[in-house]
């Protein structure tokens, strides 16, 4: 799962205080299916089998129009970006040049845990300051 040469720009996902896409230093509006898609695949953190994915974010339809719902979203995302998302065997994940948040507060929680170097008071006040994960 790699990026093609040249195709890839600077992209980041917000998911803490809400859904935000930041492509090249313009924020994006995209469907509401493609920010769940994008929500999850940055959540996941690495490749998601598509049946998991599609039954994870439609639970409440069929096999085969969660397939269906997944394969629209992702023809929305690439009308967007082609290069946000990379896939091979029936597997999906976010590129690994796109810049989440949630990454941001995971490490830092774990400097906390493990008390490594740069992890001080300050640290514990900049993560309650934090908003909420996809409060909405």
């Amino acid at each position: 799962m790699s990026i093609p040469a040249g195709l890839a720009g600077r992209a980041s996902i917000r998911l803490a205080d809400g859904f935000e896409l930041d492509l090249d230093g313009v924020r994006r509006a995209v469907p509401h299916s493609v920010e769940r898609l994008l929500g999850y695949l940055a959540l996941a953190g690495g490749p998601v089998r598509r049946c998991r994915l599609a039954a994870d974010l439609w639970y409440d339809a069929t096999d085969s129009n969660a397939a269906g719902n997944l394969r629209t979203a992702v023809w929305r995302l690439r009308k967007v970006a082609d290069w946000l998302i990379v896939g091979d065997q029936g597997r999906i994940a976010l590129s690994p040049s796109v810049l989440v948040d949630v990454r941001r507060l995971v490490d830092l929680t774990e400097e906390l845990i493990t008390g490594r170097c740069g992890a001080g008071p300050d640290a514990v006040a900049r993560l309650r300051e934090e908003p909420g994960l996809l409060p909405s």
